[in-house]
């Protein structure tokens, strides 16, 4: 005797593609994988019972494809919750003065920069060089021996004549001593947000610096 294994997907809430997979629709709930599971046992052959693996298989890829689509679900929530949150965070900083790895800092007539460096510890010596946009040195100043951690600095303006320097653009660079050796360490300068950029389609905003540059929120180390 044999028994048909037809069943009627359209009672389930199926539909057959034209591979002949079926596929359920977004709204369908728990209930729809236990009809399903209930009605595949409800049809089996006895005399010609599918295996327990393959049964099995069937029933965890049916349960995997909604979970999938509830962990996109969540993700894209997550997603625009960290959006709007970093839109909100960056607008607030409008004014305040950061802290990033930054080309360069903008020197304004009779002005000042200011930044930091990170100094590693057993550091015996640390040299900071200033350079003008034409890689050329206009300043080299020794700290000698600084505590580990971030340090911060400014530099007064002045060139190695004890002139002022011109207004203009310059780039900072640390060299670190370590038992004898030299190496470059990190240095942040310091900028003020001017404003901030919008992207759209869900780019994340821009912060618009005093002195022409652009970071983003993530490249932020400090704020004062």
């Amino acid at each position: 005797m044999a028994i048909s294994n037809d069943v009627d997907l359209s009672s389930l809430g199926l539909t057959l593609d034209s591979s002949g997979s079926s596929r359920t629709s977004t709204t369908e709930s728990e209930d729809t994988f236990l009809t399903l599971m209930m009605t595949q046992l409800q049809y089996q052959d006895p005399f010609q019972p599918m295996e327990s693996g393959e049964f099995l298989s069937q029933l965890a890829q049916f349960e995997t494809a909604e979970g999938v689509s509830g962990l996109q679900s969540s993700l894209d929530s997550l997603a625009e919750s960290m959006f709007s949150s970093q839109v909100l965070e960056s607008a607030s900083l409008v004014g305040q003065t950061v802290f990033a790895e930054l080309p360069s800092a903008s020197l304004e007539t009779g002005g000042t920069v200011e930044g930091a460096i990170d100094v590693p510890a057993g550091a015996t010596g640390v040299v900071l060089e200033v350079r003008d946009s034409a890689n050329q040195l206009v300043r080299r100043i020794d700290y000698g021996a600084m505590a580990a951690g971030r340090q911060s600095f400014i530099w007064d303006g002045v060139d190695e004549t004890g002139h002022p320097a011109p207004a203009g653009e310059y780039s900072i660079s640390a060299n670190i001593a370590i038992d004898g050796e030299g190496q470059a360490g990190r240095v942040l300068l310091a900028d003020q947000v001017r404003s901030v950029t919008l992207g759209g389609g869900g780019q994340l905003p821009v912060l618009n610096l005093a002195g022409g540059g652009q970071i983003s929120f993530s490249q932020i180390l400090e704020i004062r």
